[in-house]
């Protein structure tokens, strides 16, 4: 087994799935016509914390998850690219 290339696989999975919830991330708040400032707001995080989720460059720990499908709407599944 190649170590390397698994690793590799593995960070581009995530990679993919981080761009997949900001995609979805935005593409909602954008459809509720709401500032990023606002849905921070309400997450309790600052609007450059969650604009590093819609960036794709973090990826939201599951009970941050959870709170954004909640707030926008959408279930944790859409989030996730699963529907």
């Amino acid at each position: 087994m190649n170590y390397c290339k698994d690793k590799t696989m593995e960070v581009k999975k995530i990679l993919i799935n981080s761009k997949i919830i900001g995609e979805r991330l935005k593409e909602q708040r954008e459809k509720k016509k709401m500032p990023q400032s606002v849905i921070a707001k309400e997450l309790g995080i600052s609007q450059p914390a969650y604009c590093q989720f819609e960036k794709g460059r973090k990826i939201p720990n599951t009970s941050m998850l959870m709170s954004l499908a909640e707030v926008l709407g959408v279930s944790l599944d859409y989030l996730a690219g699963r529907e």
